[in-house]
């Protein structure tokens, strides 16, 4: 159903097209101009449920990466992994590496609101209250995003792209 890895040298990434987890390493792949091969996990039918994808991803979400023998699950462990490996968007000293993974966290944790509000405006509208509670918190971390990468050049057409990207795809302002 969602099919095997083209070999295993090939980078193969198990995903969705309506999923931003999904999105963030498809994105890194092209930018970085690396060649990949993408299997769809239909969400809306239930292929992450399945066992063929289960024997994949033990918790059966997305995204998923398979590549010389490796299983990588998590968004940003899937960030980690191929900056590690293929050298595309890795610091270039200790520091900047481990200030990468420390934004890797600092997005886990707080652009999460973002991707709820995104979440209710596409797929499954949520009750007003609690929508009111994400809000502001959406909005404190992509405020943040933009202060802290103001000045800096960023690999993508403009340093507020994220924020639109978001806010379009949630239905804000």
């Amino acid at each position: 159903m969602i099919g095997a890895p083209v070999s295993e040298e090939s980078l193969t990434l198990y995903g969705s097209f309506t999923s931003s987890s999904s999105y963030n390493p498809m994105l890194y792949l092209a930018l970085a101009g690396l060649p990949f091969s993408f299997r769809t996990v239909n969400l809306k039918i239930g292929v992450q449920s399945t066992p063929e994808y289960r024997a994949i991803n033990r918790w059966g979400v997305v995204p998923s990466l398979r590549h010389r023998g490796l299983t990588i699950l998590q968004s940003n462990v899937i960030l980690d992994y191929l900056a590690r490996t293929t050298g595309h968007f890795e610091g270039r000293t200790e520091q900047e590496r481990w200030q990468a993974r420390e934004w890797l966290s600092w997005e886990a944790d707080h652009i999460t609101a973002v991707a709820r509000m995104r979440h209710s405006a596409r797929f499954r509208k949520m009750h007003d209250e609690v929508i009111a509670e994400f809000c502001p918190r959406a909005e404190a971390a992509l405020s943040f995003v933009d202060n802290a990468v103001k000045g800096l050049r960023v690999p993508v057409e403009s340093d507020h792209w994220f924020r639109w990207k978001m806010i379009a795809q949630s239905g804000g302002t």
